[in-house]
């Protein structure tokens, strides 16, 4: 009778010990898994990620009201409002008509500088629409300061290409990312032409690349809190916008960072066959600032 309890009690401590180590081994092979899984499933999944509410955005776009352009602005909005699960706010800006400024007026102000480095010669069609396209940014920024709103606001030009279906997903992922890394940012670039992008800071969001210009100011999010020291950088009218945020970006005076893959592209209109010498480069200019030239 007692070997006959010494083997059940034998036998029940072989059960527990063995019931503690399937036990930890489970706990062990959980904790194993998901660590694996976090290293290589993307941080934010469409399950996982949670927007930010508080972060609202304003949008703007620039335009002339030309009839191309504004059948562009309604297909784009179409594609935020499919795939915003907010409310838009987009507002249509009238542009800066590069042709009707006087630029000796400009000078004369402080807003422009003589020495403003342009393209075509001074007082040309280039030159006007370039400082047309800057002072069309800057009517934005002072619109931005004068609502005094926290948040964001994403500027637009009305060539603007929306990519991704889920836009306002991946501005508010970038926020999120600058946020928990405590990454104090001005600009946040949508696009670039030339797919400017440096040193990877999490999933596609990069810093800037310091050794190429920023080409392009078709999709650029402000800090809202930022505005003041935005427009203080960039009041003085010297050199055409994108260059000058390029200046100031690479001289660590404003603090910028990239998308990349990028979600907003800039679309080319198509121009007469006798600009069919021009470079790639001297197309894109005049693409992008004909529209502010009459």
């Amino acid at each position: 009778m007692k070997n006959k309890i010494e083997f059940y009690l034998l036998f029940f401590l072989l059960g527990f010990f063995l019931s503690l180590i399937v036990f930890h081994s489970y706990i062990f092979y959980r904790s194993s898994l998901d660590a694996f899984t976090s290293m290589i499933l993307p941080k934010y999944s469409k399950e996982t990620f949670q927007p930010d509410n508080n972060n609202e955005i304003d949008f703007y776009t620039i335009t002339m009201k030309k009839p191309k352009r504004l059948e562009n602005i309604e297909r784009q909005l179409l594609k935020l409002k499919e795939n915003s699960k907010t409310d838009i706010h987009f507002h249509i800006i009238d542009a800066v008509i590069g042709k009707e400024l006087d630029l000796d007026s400009l000078i004369e102000q402080g807003i422009l500088s003589r020495e403003h480095k342009g393209n075509g010669g001074w007082g040309s069609d280039y030159h006007r629409g370039e400082i047309g396209c800057y002072m069309s940014h800057l009517k934005i920024y002072q619109i931005i300061q004068e609502k005094n709103k926290p948040g964001f606001s994403v500027i637009f030009e009305d060539d603007f290409d929306i990519g991704p279906n889920n836009l306002m997903e991946e501005i508010q992922k970038a926020i999120h990312i600058l946020d928990s890394k405590k990454l104090d940012f001005d600009l946040l670039f949508l696009g670039t032409n030339g797919g400017n992008h440096g040193s990877v800071i999490e999933n596609n969001l990069y810093s800037i690349d310091y050794n190429n210009v920023l080409y392009g100011t078709h999709a650029i999010l402000i800090n809202n809190q930022k505005i003041d020291k935005i427009i203080e950088k960039t009041k003085l009218i010297n050199l055409p916008i994108d260059v000058k945020l390029t200046e100031l970006t690479h001289s660590n005076q404003l603090d910028a960072y990239v998308i990349f893959p990028h979600i907003v592209n800039q679309q080319f209109d198509t121009l007469e066959s006798t600009l069919s010498g021009f470079s790639f480069y001297k197309k894109m200019i005049y693409d992008m600032f004909t529209p502010y030239i009459e």
